[in-house]
C-alpha cells in the first residue's frame, strides 16, 4: 500500500488568536517551538495551553516540519489508544482488531522511523492513562506536547515543564483592543473588564464574543458580571472552538480533586471561594472551625489530610501554593463558578466557618505584617462574598478585628472609613441601640481618639456610654469599658486628676462586677496608675503597677503578655519618678526576657528595645542610645515595614537622639522626612505628626535658622491649637518651645509672656507642684532674668527650689536643672560663692544618677569648673576641664559644639593664669 505524506491524524483546534502575538506570550511561544524533547505546558484551565500547542502544531504543519502530526484528546486512557491506533494504521496502512497492539505499534514506529513527527496529547486529567503510553524521546525525528492541568511528580519528572500563566495586565487590554478595534463604541473600560475577569485568556475570549452577540460595552458586560452567574454570560456560540463554557471550564478538575480526597477538596474550595484570591493564609484551613465545617460524614479530618487537600488542588492547577505553602491562591473566576454552585442557603453557614476559621488565626498582637494584611484582606473579601451572614442578627467579631488590626497599624484614617461603613450596615441591620451597633461605634470613636480628635470623640464616648447604660445596663462589661475610654480622653486633654479618679472607681466597679483577678479589672488598675503617675504622683504610681505585677505573676504567670506590658509600665513610672537608672535596667531586665521568650525580632521585643534606647539616651549615653536605635529600627523595618506607627516612634527618637548628640543636619534630615512620612499616614493634625514637626522646629532654632524655626513652630502650635484645645499637653509644649524660639532670636518679653501663660494653664491643671509645673516654672524664671529682671528670676527660683525639695526630696534629679539656673544667675550678678555651692550641688545629683558620663553630669562638671574658674580657684577649675575635655572627647566626639567650649574654657584660663 502506498502511503502518502505528510499526514494528519486527529482534529487539531483552528489558529487561535487568544494567545497569539501578545508581548508577554513570546519568550513562551520561543520555548514551546524551539525544542526536541518531551514539554509538558501546565497551567489553569482556561489561560490557553491548547491554543499554544495549536499554534505550534498549525506552524509546523505549514511549514512542512512534520511528516506525522497527531493530535490527541487525552481526556481518558481509550481516548488515547484509539487515536494511537488511528495514527498507526495512517502511517502503515496496515490495521489490528487489537487496540493496545495498535497504540504499542505506533510507538515503535515512532521510536524507529526517519520520518519527522509530532504528537500532542491534549488536556490529560489522569497521568496514570499515559503509563506504558509515552511516546518516545527521538530527538532525531520527533516531539511529543502535553498540556494538562496536573503538576504530579510522576508527569513532570524528566521533562520540559512549561507554566502558562494568565496574561499581563498588558497583554488582556491589547487583546480586548485587538478583538473589538472595529467596535470603538463597545471597548469603554478595558482596564476594569480585565481586572474583573482576572487576565484569564478564557473568560476574555468568551467575554468578548457575549459582548460582540448583544452590542454590550465593557461597562454593561461589568454590570452584569457583578449580579449573575457565570452561566448566565455565555455568547452565543464558543469562539475559538473552546469545548466549555468558563463556569464549567473547572468542574471535572474539581470532581476529580474530590474523589482524590473523600470530597475535602470541594469542601476546602468552598471555604476559599468566599476568600481573597490574591493570597489565603493556609492555616485557616488547619483551625479547629475550619476542620470542623470540612468532616465529611463519620470520618474525622485533620491538619494532614487538609494539606494533602491542598497539595491536591496544586496539583490540579486549581489553585496554587505560595510563600513556603503558607499561602493559598486560587483564581477569582474559579472561587466564582464554586460560589455560583454552591446552593444559597448553605451561604450562612460557610460564612460563619470561613469567619470563625479567620477569628481562630488572628494572633493576639501583630507578628507579621503580610499575613496580617493578608487576614485583613480575607475578611473584607469574606464580608463582600457572603451577603449579609456576618452582619445579622449578629455582628460577627472578626470584622471588628479587621478595623482594630487595620487601625493599630498606623493606618487610622483607613479605619475610620472602615468603622464608618460597618457601623452604617449595622445600624441599617440591627438598629441604633443594638449592642453590636454600640460596639461598631465604640471602635469608630476609640480610632478618633487616636487619630487626634479628642474633642468629638469624647463626645462620641458620652453618648455611647449613655446608650449602653440604658440597653445593657450600667453594669455591664461593654458599659464600664465606654467609661474607661471616656475616662481615658479626658486624661489626653490635660484632665489628668479627673482621669485617675474615674479610672480608680471604675477599677473598683470592674472588680465588683468581674472579679478582682478578671483581666479587665487589672487593665483599669493599669490605666488608673497611668494617670496617677501623670498627675505627679509618681511615687503612688510607683506602687500601683509594682502591686498590679504581682497581681498578674501570680493570677497568669511571669510570662503572660500583660505581665510584660506592667512591668513596662512599672519601669517607666520608677523613670517619672526620678529613677532613671532604676528604669533603664528595669527595660534591659525585660528586654532579656522578651527576648528569650518571643525571640529578638518580635514586634514586642523591638517595641522593649526601643525604650532601652530611650532612657540610655536620658541617663546621657546619647552614642549608645543611637546604636541601639539603628539596630532596632533595621530589625523593625524588616519586619515591621518603613511606614508601620512602632518604626516611624523609633525613627522620631533616632532623629531626636542625633540632635542631642550635636549632629543637627543629620537630625533636620530625618526629621524632615519624618514629617512628610507621618503627614501621609497620620494625617496632618496628627499628634505624632505634630510632635515630630515641633521636633524639627527645635532643631532648626537649635542650627541657628531662627525664622524658619519659629516660622515652623507658630503654624504647629496654631494647628494644635485648633485640633486639641489650648489645654491639651501637646499644645503646651508646643507653646513653650515657641516661647523658646522667639526668646532666642531675642524677643525675651514674648518668651516671658507665653511662659507667664503657661505657668498659670499648668497650676490651674496640675497644681504648682507638680513636675511639669516645676518645668514651666523654671523655664518663666530663666526668662524673666533674660528680660532684664535677674533679681526677680532668683527669687522665683530659690521659691521652685524650695517647693521641689518639699515634693520631691533633696536627691531627685529634678533639682538639676533648678541648680543649675540658679547658679548662672546668680553668678551672673557676682555671687560666686552661691553660684559654685549650687554648681557643685547640681554636679553631685547628676553624677550620682547619671554617673560620670552622663550627659547632664558632663554638663554639670562643665558648669562647676566656668563658676569655680570665675571665682578665682583657676587650678582646681582648669584640672577640671582637662579632665572633662577627655570624657566628652571620648564620649561626645572631636567636633562636638560642647568639646570645642571646653578647649576655648582651657585656652582662656592657660593665658589668663
Amino acid at each position: 500500500m502506498q502511503i502518502e505524506w505528510p499526514r494528519q491524524i486527529g482534529v487539531v483546534p483552528p489558529l487561535a488568536d487568544c494567545r497569539q502575538h501578545r508581548p508577554s506570550d513570546v519568550a513562551l511561544a520561543a520555548a514551546v517551538e524551539n525544542t526536541s524533547v518531551t514539554q509538558v505546558l501546565v497551567g489553569l484551565g482556561g489561560v490557553g495551553k491548547t491554543q499554544l500547542a495549536a499554534n505550534l502544531a498549525h506552524r509546523m504543519w505549514q511549514d512542512g516540519d512534520v511528516d506525522l502530526l497527531v493530535w490527541v484528546t487525552a481526556t481518558s486512557r481509550s481516548s488515547i489508544i484509539a487515536a494511537y491506533a488511528q495514527a498507526i494504521a495512517a502511517a502503515t496502512g496496515f490495521t489490528d482488531t487489537e487496540p493496545e497492539q495498535e497504540a504499542a505499534r505506533l510507538l515503535t514506529w515512532l521510536a524507529n522511523t526517519s520520518r519527522r513527527w509530532l504528537v500532542v496529547l491534549d488536556d490529560l486529567i489522569d497521568p496514570d492513562d499515559l503509563t506504558g503510553l509515552w511516546p518516545p524521546n527521538s530527538l532525531r525525528a520527533g516531539r511529543t506536547v502535553v498540556t494538562t492541568r496536573r503538576r504530579d511528580a510522576a508527569l513532570v519528572a524528566g521533562r520540559q515543564v512549561i507554566d502558562v500563566a494568565l496574561f499581563t495586565p498588558e497583554d488582556s487590554v491589547a487583546y480586548l483592543n485587538a478583538k473589538l478595534i472595529g467596535l470603538p463604541d463597545l471597548n469603554n473600560d478595558p482596564d476594569g473588564l480585565a481586572a474583573d475577569l482576572g487576565y484569564l485568556p478564557l473568560a476574555l475570549a468568551q467575554a468578548v464574543a457575549y459582548m460582540i452577540d448583544r452590542n454590550l460595552t465593557c461597562d454593561g458586560y461589568r454590570r452584569r458580571y457583578a449580579t449573575r452567574q457565570l452561566q448566565d454570560l455565555t455568547p452565543l456560540s464558543l469562539p475559538d472552538q473552546h469545548r466549555a463554557i468558563v463556569a464549567a471550564t473547572w468542574q471535572l478538575s474539581i470532581e476529580h480533586a474530590d474523589r482524590l480526597t473523600a470530597g475535602l477538596a470541594q469542601a476546602l474550595l468552598k471555604l476559599a471561594a468566599l476568600l481573597d484570591p490574591n493570597g489565603i493564609p493556609t492555616e485557616l484551613f488547619t483551625t479547629s472551625a475550619a476542620l470542623s465545617y470540612c468532616i465529611t460524614g463519620a470520618r474525622q479530618t485533620d491538619d494532614d489530610d487538609v494539606r494533602d487537600a491542598l497539595n491536591v488542588l496544586r496539583q490540579l492547577s486549581l489553585a496554587t501554593l505560595a510563600d513556603d505553602d503558607r499561602v493559598l491562591r486560587v483564581h477569582a473566576l474559579v472561587q466564582r463558578a464554586v460560589r455560583d454552585g454552591t446552593p444559597p442557603d448553605t451561604t450562612p453557614a460557610l460564612a460563619q466557618a470561613a469567619a470563625d476559621a479567620l477569628l481562630e488565626s488572628w494572633p493576639d498582637a501583630e507578628r507579621e505584617v503580610a499575613l496580617e494584611q493578608a487576614r485583613r484582606s480575607n475578611t473584607g473579601a469574606l464580608l463582600e462574598n457572603s451577603g449579609n451572614s456576618l452582619l445579622r442578627p449578629i455582628i460577627h467579631p472578626v470584622l471588628n478585628v479587621a478595623g482594630i488590626s487595620l487601625g493599630n497599624t498606623g493606618q487610622l484614617a483607613a479605619a475610620l472609613d472602615y468603622f464608618d461603613s460597618l457601623y452604617e450596615k449595622s445600624r441599617r441591620l440591627l438598629g441604633d441601640l443594638h449592642p453590636d451597633t454600640l460596639t461598631t461605634r465604640n471602635n469608630r470613636a476609640t480610632f478618633r481618639q487616636k487619630a487626634g480628635d479628642i474633642a468629638a470623640s469624647v463626645r462620641e464616648f458620652e453618648e455611647i456610654l449613655r446608650e449602653r447604660s440604658e440597653v445593657l445596663g450600667v453594669d455591664h462589661p461593654d458599659t464600664l469599658t465606654t467609661r474607661n475610654n471616656l475616662a481615658t480622653c479626658w486624661g489626653e486633654v490635660g484632665d489628668s486628676t479627673g482621669a485617675a479618679k474615674a479610672l480608680a472607681l471604675l477599677a473598683d466597679d470592674f472588680s465588683r462586677v468581674l472579679g478582682s483577678d478578671d483581666r479587665r479589672t487589672l487593665t483599669t488598675r493599669s490605666n488608673a496608675a497611668h494617670w496617677r503617675s501623670e498627675t505627679g504622683d509618681d511615687a503612688g504610681a510607683v506602687a500601683a503597677y509594682q502591686a498590679i505585677v504581682n497581681d498578674l505573676e501570680r493570677i497568669f504567670g511571669a510570662q503572660d503578655h500583660d505581665t510584660f506590658v506592667a512591668r513596662s509600665n512599672l519601669a517607666r513610672a520608677r523613670g517619672r519618678g526620678g529613677d532613671s537608672a532604676g528604669a533603664l535596667a528595669s527595660y534591659e531586665e525585660l528586654l532579656a526576657d522578651r527576648v528569650r521568650i518571643l525571640g529578638p525580632h518580635d514586634p514586642e521585643t523591638l517595641a522593649t528595645e526601643h525604650l532601652v534606647a530611650i532612657w540610655r539616651g536620658r541617663l546621657g549615653d546619647l552614642k549608645g542610645a543611637i546604636g541601639v536605635a539603628d539596630d532596632v529600627r533595621q530589625k523593625a523595618e524588616s519586619l515591621l515595614g518603613g511606614t508601620h506607627p512602632e518604626v516611624l516612634r523609633i525613627r522620631n527618637t533616632r532623629a531626636r537622639l542625633l540632635g542631642e548628640v550635636g549632629d543637627l543636619d543629620a537630625a533636620i534630615h530625618e526629621f524632615y522626612n519624618l514629617v512628610g512620612d507621618r503627614t501621609s499616614i497620620l494625617g496632618y493634625a496628627h499628634p505624632e505628626t505634630l510632635t515630630t514637626r515641633h521636633n524639627l522646629a527645635d532643631c532648626l532654632g537649635r542650627s541657628g535658622k531662627l525664622e524658619e524655626a519659629i516660622k515652623l513652630a507658630v503654624a504647629t502650635l496654631e494647628e494644635a491649637r485648633r485640633v486639641s484645645g489650648p489645654d491639651d499637653p501637646l499644645t503646651l509644649t508646643m507653646q513653650a518651645t515657641v516661647a523658646r524660639l522667639y526668646g532666642e532670636r531675642g524677643d525675651a518679653a514674648m518668651a516671658l509672656s507665653l511662659h507667664s501663660d503657661l505657668v498659670e494653664r499648668h497650676e490651674r491643671a496640675h497644681g504648682p507642684t507638680h513636675q511639669v509645673t516645676f518645668a514651666v516654672r523654671h523655664n518663666r524664671a530663666h526668662w524673666l532674668a533674660e528680660a532684664g529682671d535677674i533679681g526677680g528670676s532668683i527669687e522665683a527660683l530659690v521659691e521652685l527650689l524650695n517647693d521641689q525639695l518639699d515634693s520631691l526630696g533633696d536627691s531627685h534629679p529634678g533639682l538639676i536643672s533648678t541648680l543649675h539656673a540658679l547658679a548662672l544667675w546668680q553668678g551672673r550678678v557676682g555671687a560666686y560663692d552661691d553660684a559654685v555651692s549650687n554648681a557643685i550641688r547640681s554636679l553631685q545629683l547628676a553624677i550620682k544618677e547619671f554617673g560620670r558620663s552622663g550627659h547632664l553630669a558632663l554638663t554639670a562638671r562643665e558648669n562647676a569648673a566656668y563658676w569655680l574658674a570665675r571665682r578665682g580657684d583657676k587650678p582646681i577649675a582648669l584640672r577640671m576641664y582637662r579632665i572633662l575635655l577627655a570624657d566628652q572627647e571620648r564620649i561626645l566626639g572631636p567636633d562636638h559644639p560642647d568639646v570645642s567650649t571646653t578647649r576655648n574654657q582651657i585656652k582662656d584660663l592657660w593665658l589668663n593664669s
